[in-house]
């Protein structure tokens, strides 16, 4: 972070903020959609299936994705203290 202005520091924070924001967001709203389909044929079960997969998939790389913004949080916040 040594070759970043302190203003471009402050606004990839902001940044990493609001993505962290929305990230969230759209998990909280993934969670709360039902997992289980009663209704249907073999095709219409298999196609339920296939989308829960994706969306298990999405929510496993969002959180990675959370993990490492919090990371690179942390890192700027340790590099302002450093630096103070």
């Amino acid at each position: 972070m040594e070759h970043l202005t302190k203003e471009q520091i402050e606004e990839l924070k902001n940044i990493l903020l609001q993505w962290k924001e929305q990230l969230i967001k759209e998990t909280h709203e993934s969670v709360g959609e039902p997992l289980s389909y009663e209704g249907g044929d073999e095709i219409d079960r298999a196609d339920t299936e296939a989308g829960r997969l994706v969306m298990l998939r999405n929510l496993d790389r969002d959180r990675k994705v959370l993990k490492r913004i919090e990371m690179t949080l942390q890192k700027i916040e340790y590099e302002d203290i450093r630096y103070m």
